[in-house]
């Protein structure tokens, strides 16, 4: 027991020499000051990142509370309004008193409450709103407005009490990890400085041999071998650091043909912008005109047809500025990730696209190895469907009875697959390397288009994660989806 009494008072006097050496560095001082202010900072920012978390939290279990109210108990209280059962009614809205932190509720109609339950409360709350309507013979009676006061006192009182606490505990804490780190730091680090100051005082860049060793008893694997390393390994440092530089060099010229690609892009996109509104613009303008003059003759029945005709220029026109809007938004849009089904969205998605060509005699067919539930944008996705099948509809091959469009889902790695197949005139060969181009058309159907609907396709697929090749022939165009699997099919 004595020896042991022994071993534990010369611990604690290597200890206090070590403390009281180390508190006489002025570096060791300062190291102390910042880590206590660092600490103290961070537990501040912890804290607050708590407090708001925890805040956010209880702000979404009082919005529940009411979405709750609206979703069980204002149908009710709708039919009890209606036949105007006060007895119930007083019992309901005391009945939503008891939900977690509702103050006040009322049934507000023509300026005045005219049931209410409750009391107001601080100005520190939440207020929702419901209408409370009833459908009878196809006629819709408005009987009044449900408000719902949500306090919010509770929360505060909880949140401060919350923060108080974390503040002190790590108060504590970041004092006691202060006289240890003191500690800490005259061992491990305060006497292996002079040893390095006397090596860079010595040190000579011309001698390549030069080795820098610290006088320790164990070789570690630490801060201080690292740095005995980084010495010793300084011309390999070098290198490598050349050799990064080159590698920026190279990623720093890719950047700029990137820009050039995308500002030759831009100038491309703006001077085929303004030929292709300025045509016509100009063909509607000379129409006009010759609508004007057959007017001022009398040639009414010349004058309706010019006049349709350039109606039929000036849609085109909208729908071309519309497709050229579509593809600059597909640029800066976000949208969040939803979950849909993929079979339900490329019905209706086919459906749209149908109402569209109603003399083409067209099927859909479908290959779904799963039932899909796809995470993903949905609009993004369905301006690519759409664009994919209103195309296999508008150059289907006239020489063939049915015009047939293919869906089929599959997976492969790690990638979700879509692809959308049709029968029609196919796209020619010396055309396959622009087909994703902007104003670009390949085929003389007579059907109007923009040439930008398989930009736009490239463009949201894109923005999606994926990416999309296609095959085409004689017998028809099959285009392929490929989506990441955060859009994994879900069986």
């Amino acid at each position: 027991m004595a020896e042991n009494g022994n071993q534990y008072f010369k611990l604690f006097n290597k200890l206090s020499n070590s403390w009281a050496l180390g508190w006489q560095s002025k570096i060791a001082r300062k190291f102390v000051f910042f880590t206590v202010l660092s600490s103290t900072l961070l537990a501040i920012v912890a804290t607050s990142i708590q407090l708001y978390t925890d805040y956010k939290d209880d702000l979404s279990i009082l919005r529940g509370v009411a979405n709750g109210i609206e979703k069980t108990r204002v149908p009710s209280l709708i039919e009890s309004l209606w036949s105007y059962d006060e007895v119930q009614i007083d019992r309901q809205l005391n009945g939503m008193l008891l939900q977690d932190s509702v103050d006040y509720v009322e049934i507000f109609k023509d300026g005045e409450a005219l049931y209410s339950a409750g009391e107001r409360g601080s100005n520190r709350n939440l207020k929702y709103a419901f209408t409370l309507s009833r459908i009878k013979d196809k006629r819709t009676f408005f009987l009044g407005e449900l408000n719902i006061t949500i306090g919010l006192d509770n929360l505060y009182s909880s949140l401060i009490k919350k923060g108080v606490l974390l503040l002190v505990s790590n108060s504590i804490k970041t004092l006691l990890v202060a006289v240890i780190i003191l500690i800490i730091y005259q061992v491990l680090i305060g006497r292996y400085i002079e040893q390095l100051a006397e090596f860079v005082r010595s040190y000579d860049p011309a001698n390549s041999k030069v080795v820098f060793r610290l006088n320790r008893a164990d070789k570690v694997d630490d801060e201080l071998n690292a740095l005995e390393l980084a010495i010793n390994g300084w011309i390999r440092a070098h290198n490598e650091y050349e050799d990064k530089l080159l590698h920026s060099n190279q990623e720093l010229a890719l950047s700029n043909k990137q820009l050039e690609d995308a500002n030759y892009e831009l100038s491309r996109f703006t001077y085929s912008a303004s030929h292709d509104l300025k045509a016509p613009l100009s063909s509607i303008t000379g129409m006009l005109g010759f609508s004007e003059a057959d007017i001022q003759k009398g040639n009414y029945d010349n004058a309706l047809l010019t006049i349709g005709h350039a109606n039929t220029l000036a849609d085109r026109l909208a729908k071309r500025i519309e497709d050229m809007l579509t593809l600059a938004k597909s640029d800066i849009e976000q949208e969040g990730v939803s979950e849909l089904e993929l079979c339900d969205l490329v019905e209706k998605t086919w459906a749209n696209s149908k109402e569209l060509y109603p003399d083409i005699n067209a099927n859909l067919i479908t290959h779904y190895e799963h039932k899909a539930k796809l995470m993903t944008q949905s609009t993004r996705l369905v301006i690519v469907l759409e664009n994919l099948m209103s195309n296999a509809l508008k150059y289907s091959d006239p020489s063939r009875e049915i015009a047939e469009v293919i869906v089929k889902t599959e997976e492969s790695n790690d990638n979700v697959i879509i692809s959308v197949s049709d029968n029609g005139i196919g796209i020619p060969v010396q055309y396959h390397e622009r087909v994703f181009g902007i104003f670009q058309r390949f085929s003389d159907t007579g059907q109007p288009g923009s040439g930008l609907g398989l930009a736009i396709v490239k463009k949201n697929i894109t923005k999606l994660g994926g990416n999309i090749d296609f095959t085409s022939s004689m017998a028809g165009t099959c285009f392929k989806i490929y989506l990441p699997n955060n859009a994994k099919v879900c069986k």
